[in-house]
C-alpha cells in the first residue's frame, strides 16, 4: 500500500502540478537530477549562452567546488560578451603555472583587467578553490564597479565586497545558511551569475570623481527603502549606488547578452521566468520560479512564517504575502498575512488557515515591493472524476483536421454526503477562509459538467484525477488542466476515524492502515459506511491520501466449461469440470460432491439454468445418466455458457449462472463480427430481412473477450484495440454499469478474418438501403463458410454488380465510413468488374474422380489433369442448380464419390459429371492441400 502511494504521488505530481522547466535548445546533463531546483532556472540559462557548461562526460557536477581557473573563465567571457578571447590574452600571462593550460588566456585578461591576482608574481594556483566572496568580487567588477574606488582592495575588501553584493542582490536565491567565505559550489557560482545578469551595469558620474570621494561622503544622504535597508546614497539630486560615484546605467546586464527575460503566470497563477536568446523562439528557458514553501496540508501562518525563515521571536523583520490564489482564482481576501510579522517571543497567529488535505499550496518568492519581501501563495486542488463520452480526433478524407477530440466527464465526484465541502467551496468570507465561493458547484451535477480538450490516453470508464481552473483575468483558460488516470486498488475497509474535517482531516482503515482522506474525498465522512466493512475499489491522489471509495468488486471470475462429467468413487457422485477463464487459461478439477443428484431434479424441469443459484446441481443432472465416453456430448443448455466460477482453498470450483448474461443469437441465426480497432460488437439477423440492420454495443479496453475457436482451441483479447477481426454465430456477453461491453463470449462457427474475407455471391440480391450522413449503402446476400450474409456495399461496387452479374467468390475488406460498417469489393472472378481475386479459390474446374483423400481436377478449356489432397479439416459445401445460393447440410467426401457415382467405370463418371455440371470452386492452403470444396448442383444427399 505505501509503496502504491508513493509511486503514484511521485508520478503524479511532477507530471502534472510541480511546473518542471522546459528548455529548447538546451543541454541534458546526465546528473541533472542532481542539481538544486533553486539552482536550474541559473545552470539553464548560463547554458544557454554558454558561458556556463557541463564536462565533456556529459555531466554538469553541481556540488563540485568551482577552481580558481573555472572562476577566471567565467568572468572573462561575462566580461568580454559575444568576443572570442580563448588564445588572445595568452602571451601576457606571467603565472608559470598556467603556462600551457587551457585557461591560461582568460586567466591573462582577468590579471590585465585588475579582476583577478595572482596567489604571487608567478603563481597563480588554478586548482585551488574559489570562495563565495572571491567570486562576488569578480562579479562586481563586470557589472563595472571600481576595485579601487569602491574599497575592493585592501583589509577590509571582503567587507566591502559583500556588503555592496547584498545590497544589490547577488546573493540572492542561494540556500538557508550558505557562507560567503566557504569555497563555493559550480551551482551556487551559476546562481550568483544569473543574479548579476539581473543586475544593472554602472558608470561612474564625472562630477563625483572631480570632487573627490573624501568630501563626497561627507556630503551624501543614506537612501533607504521601507524596510530601512540603505538603497543608495543622494548628491546633487541624484540617486547613487555607492559613495565612490557608482550610477545605474539603466541597462541590466543581460541586454549585453542578446537575451530577453519575461514573467508569466499559469493557469494556477502560478509565475514563470522565460528567457529567450537572440530573438530564437528555438532558443529559450522557461522555468517556474523557485518554490519558497510547498504543502499538501492544512497550515497556519505560524507554520508559514517559520519556513519562509521568520523564527517566532523575531519582531523587526516584516514579509508581505499577498496575491492568494485557489485554483487559479483570487481566494477570498485576498491576503493571508499583509505586512504582519511575529511581534511577539510567541507567534500567535495559528488561527490564520489555509489549504486542506490533498491541496497542494505552493509559496513563491516575488521580490521585494516598497523594500519588503513578497510572497504569493497559489493552491490547487485536485479531483476525482469518471470519464464518459471520449471523442477522438478526427480528419477529412483530405485529412484536414476535423475535430480536435474532446472528453466528457459521467461524474466528477465533488462532494462529500456530510456537508464539510459546502462549507470548504462556498463558506463565510473571513479571514480565515481563502477557498473560493462556488468553485465545487461548477463540477457538481451530472447535466453540465465541463469537458476536457484532449482525449489522449483517455476511454470512456476510466477513473482519473483532474485539476480545474478558475483563471478569468485577462485570456480566460478556466477550465480543466490536466487530467491523469489513476487505477483503483482493491482493499478491506476495516475502520473509520471520522473528524470535523475543516479542523482535521478523516481517516480510512484500508487493510489494516489509517491512512488520511483528501478533502474531496468520494464517500468520505460518511457515518452511513462505517459497519459496512468489507471489500472496496480505493483511489489515492497524488500525496497517498484516499480520494475515492467504490463499491465493492466480485471476487468471482468468469469461465465457461468445455467439458464435464460425473464421476463414482467410492459411490459419490462427483461433478468434474475442465474451465477456460477469461485469459483462456485451463483449469481442471472436482465442482462439487451430491448425496442425490435426482432430489435436484424438480428445480430444472423449467431447463432455466440462469433461474437456478447453483449451476453445478443443473449441470450434473444433464450428465447424471451418461456414459464416460458420453460426457463431453455437446449441450446447448449446458457449454458455451458464460458462468460465475471461483475457487475455494481445497481448488474445488462454484459454478453460478448469472443474469447479467445475455446472448447474442437467437436459435443460431445471428451472426457477430468484431473488428480490430473498432469499439463496438457487431451482430446483425441474417436470414430475416426484418432483422438485417447491423446493431452493436459499446466495448473499451478493457473488454475482456474470450473465442472458442472452431477448431476447439479458446484464445482471449484484452480491449478492442487488441483483438483479432473475426466473425461468429453465437455469443454472450455481460455490461457493466455504463452499458459498455465488460465480458464477451464468442463460439460457433468463428472465423478470424482480420479485416478480410472471403464471400460467395450468387444471385446478387440487393433488396435493402441504409441512409447515414447523406450516403446512401446497399444490403447485398453472401454466403461466407456456408452462413447467409448481409454485406452493406458503395453505390460504386453496387452498381459494378449489377452491370456484371457474374457469380463467384469475392473477396471483401470490412471498413467504416461516416460511422456506417461496410464491406469493400477487393477483388472478384474473372468479368466481373472487379479485380480478379487473387486467393487460391480457383475460379471453375471439374471433378474428374476423386477418393477419401484426393480429387483429381481436370481445367474447363484443358484436358489436363492435377490432383490434390484433402486437409485434414476440409469443409465441403454444394451451391445450388442456380448458383444462387450456398448450403451446408455437413456435407463429407463419401457424400460427393456415393453422389457422383466415382466407383462406377470412368465414362459413367464423365457422364455423371457433365449432366451434374460437376464444377467445383477451392480453396487451398500453403501446402496445396485442398481445405474447402464447393461442389456445383450437387444431389440431394
Amino acid at each position: 500500500m505505501k509503496n502504491f502511494k508513493k509511486v503514484l504521488a511521485l508520478v503524479l505530481v511532477l507530471a502534472s502540478l510541480m511546473g518542471l522547466a522546459t528548455v529548447a535548445g538546451a543541454t541534458e546533463y546526465k546528473d541533472a537530477d542532481k542539481i538544486s531546483a533553486d539552482y536550474t532556472e541559473a545552470v539553464k540559462v548560463l547554458d544557454l549562452i554558454e558561458t556556463m557548461q557541463g564536462y565533456p562526460n556529459g555531466e554538469f557536477k553541481p556540488t563540485a567546488n568551482i577552481t580558481r581557473e573555472e572562476a577566471a573563465k567565467l568572468i572573462a567571457i561575462f566580461d568580454n560578451k559575444d568576443a572570442d578571447i580563448s588564445t588572445y590574452y595568452t602571451s601576457i600571462n606571467p603565472f608559470a603555472d598556467e603556462k600551457g593550460r587551457w585557461g591560461e588566456s582568460y586567466v591573462g585578461y582577468g590579471y590585465r583587467a585588475g579582476i583577478i591576482a595572482g596567489m604571487n608574481a608567478t603563481t597563480f594556483a588554478p586548482t585551488a578553490n574559489v570562495t563565495g566572496t572571491q567570486f562576488l568580487k569578480m562579479a562586481l567588477v563586470t557589472l563595472g564597479y571600481d576595485q579601487e574606488a569602491e574599497g575592493f582592495v585592501g583589509s577590509a575588501w571582503a567587507v566591502n565586497v559583500l556588503a555592496l553584493a547584498k545590497r544589490l542582490d547577488l546573493v540572492d536565491g542561494l540556500a538557508d545558511g550558505w557562507k560567503p567565505e566557504k569555497d563555493l559550489t559550480r551551482e551556487e557560482a551559476a546562481q550568483i551569475l544569473l543574479n548579476t545578469l539581473k543586475a544593472d551595469t554602472v558608470e561612474y558620474a564625472q562630477e563625483a570623481k572631480a570632487f573627490g570621494q573624501k568630501h563626497i561622503k561627507d556630503n551624501f544622504t543614506a537612501e533607504k527603502d521601507g524596510a530601512g535597508n540603505v538603497i543608495g546614497y543622494r548628491f546633487n539630486g541624484k540617486l547613487y549606488l555607492t559613495v565612490a560615484g557608482a550610477v545605474k546605467t539603466g541597462k541590466p546586464l543581460y541586454n549585453d547578452f542578446k537575451l530577453k527575460v519575461t514573467t508569466s503566470f499559469d493557469a494556477f497563477e502560478r509565475p514563470y521566468t522565460k528567457w529567450t536568446y537572440d530573438n530564437d523562439k528555438d532558443k529559450t528557458v522557461e522555468v517556474m520560479k523557485s518554490v519558497k514553501a510547498s504543502y499538501t496540508t492544512k497550515f497556519n501562518a505560524c507554520d508559514l512564517l517559520a519556513d519562509l525563515g521568520v523564527k517566532k521571536n523575531d519582531n523587526e523583520t516584516e514579509i508581505n504575502i499577498v496575491n492568494v490564489y485557489t485554483n487559479g482564482a483570487p481566494a477570498n481576501g485576498s491576503t493571508l498575512l499583509g505586512k504582519k510579522h511575529h511581534g511577539t517571543s510567541k507567534c500567535g497567529l495559528e488561527n490564520i488557515t489555509h489549504g486542506a488535505q490533498g491541496t497542494l499550496t505552493q509559496v513563491f518568492d516575488m521580490g521585494k515591493v516598497d523594500g519588503i519581501k513578497t510572497y504569493r501563495v497559489c493552491s490547487i486542488d485536485t479531483w476525482l472524476a469518471k470519464v464518459g463520452t471520449v471523442t477522438k480526433k478526427t480528419t477529412a478524407r483530405d485529412e484536414h483536421l476535423r475535430s480536435t477530440g474532446s472528453v466528457k466527464f459521467e461524474e466528477i465526484y465533488s462532494w462529500d454526503g456530510e456537508g464539510f465541502l459546502e462549507r470548504y467551496c462556498a463558506g463565510p468570507v473571513d479571514e480565515n477562509r481563502f477557498a473560493n465561493a462556488g468553485q465545487c458547484a461548477t463540477l457538481s451535477g451530472r447535466d453540465n459538467l465541463p469537458t476536457y480538450d484532449d482525449p489522449t490516453g483517455l476511454a470512456k470508464g476510466d477513473y482519473v484525477l483532474l485539476t480545474y481552473s478558475w483563471k478569468t483575468k485577462g485570456q480566460s483558460v478556466e477550465g480543466i488542466q490536466s487530467v491523469d488516470v489513476v487505477e483503483g486498488k482493491d482493499g478491506r475497509l476495516t475502520g473509520h476515524i471520522n473528524q470535523l474535517v475543516d479542523n482535521d482531516p478523516t481517516e480510512t482503515r484500508v487493510d489494516g492502515e489509517y491512512i488520511k482522506d483528501a478533502v474531496h474525498f468520494h464517500e468520505g465522512y460518511s457515518l452511513s459506511k462505517s459497519n459496512e466493512f468489507g471489500t472496496y475499489k480505493f483511489f489515492y491522489d497524488a500525496y497517498g491520501n484516499v480520494i475515492g471509495m467504490l463499491e465493492a468488486t466480485d471476487t468471482d471470475s468468469w469461465g465457461v466449461v468445455d467439458k464435464a462429467w460425473m464421476t463414482f468413487p467410492e459411490g459419490d457422485e462427483t461433478l468434474n469440470a475442465k474451465i477456460y477463464n477469461l485469459d483462456a487459461k485451463l483449469s481442471t478439477g472436482t465442482v462439487k460432491k451430491f448425496n442425490n443428484v435426482d432430489a435436484y431434479l424438480d428445480a430444472t424441469d423449467a431447463g432455466d439454468a440462469a433461474s437456478i443459484n447453483d449451476f453445478a446441481y443443473y449441470v450434473a443432472v444433464q450428465l447424471k445418466n451418461l456414459t464416460n465416453g458420453e460426457s463431453s456430448k455437446d449441450f446447448n443448455n449446458m457449454y458455451d455458457k458464460l458462468l460465475r466460477v471461483s475457487t475455494d482453498s481445497e481448488g474445488k470450483f462454484t459454478l453460478k449462472a448469472s443474469s447479467k448474461v445475455r446472448d447474442l443469437f437467437a436459435n443460431g441465426q445471428y451472426s457477430v463480427r468484431l473488428t480490430q480497432g473498432k469499439p463496438y460488437v457487431e451482430y446483425q439477423l441474417t436470414q430475416n430481412a426484418e432483422y438485417a440492420q447491423m446493431q452493436n454495443i459499446r466495448m473499451t479496453a478493457d473488454t475482456k473477450i474470450l473465442v472458442h475457436k472452431m477448431d476447439g482451441t479458446y484464445v482471449s483479447f484484452t480491449g478492442y484495440k487488441n483483438l483479432e477481426s473475426l466473425i461468429a454465430h453465437g455469443g454472450q456477453y455481460v455490461l457493466d454499469d455504463d452499458d459498455n461491453v465488460e465480458v464477451l463470449y464468442l463460439f460457433n462457427d468463428v472465423y478470424m478474418t482480420d479485416g478480410s474475407f472471403l464471400a460467395y455471391v450468387g444471385s446478387h440480391d440487393i433488396d435493402r438501403t441504409e441512409e447515414k450522413n447523406d450516403e446512401v449503402y446497399y444490403g447485398l446476400k453472401v454466403y461466407v463458410d456456408g452462413k447467409e450474409q448481409i454485406l452493406y456495399i458503395s453505390k460504386e461496387d453496387k452498381d459494378i454488380f449489377g452491370a456484371s452479374r457474374v457469380k463467384g467468390f469475392y473477396e471483401f475488406q470490412v471498413t467504416d465510413v461516416d460511422g456506417v460498417t461496410t464491406a469493400k469489393v477487393e477483388s472478384g472472378p474473372r468479368g466481373s468488374g472487379f479485380k480478379e481475386v487473387e486467393k487460391n479459390l480457383y475460379w471453375s474446374k471439374t471433378i474428374h474422380n476423386m477418393t477419401s483423400t484426393w480429387v483429381e481436377i481436370r481445367e474447363d478449356d484443358t484436358s489436363s489433369k492435377k490432383l490434390y489432397t484433402f486437409a485434414d479439416d476440409c469443409k465441403f459445401f454444394y451451391i445450388n442448380s442456380d448458383q444462387t445460393k450456398v448450403e451446408d447440410d455437413k456435407v463429407t467426401v463419401d457424400d460427393v464419390i456415393t453422389a457422383y457415382e466415382f466407383s462406377k467405370t470412368a465414362d459413367a463418371i464423365a457422364k455423371k459429371t457433365d449432366e451434374h455440371q460437376g464444377k467445383a470452386y477451392i480453396d487451398f492452403n500453403s501446402k496445396d492441400e485442398i481445405v474447402a470444396f464447393y461442389i456445383i448442383l450437387m444431389p440431394t444427399f
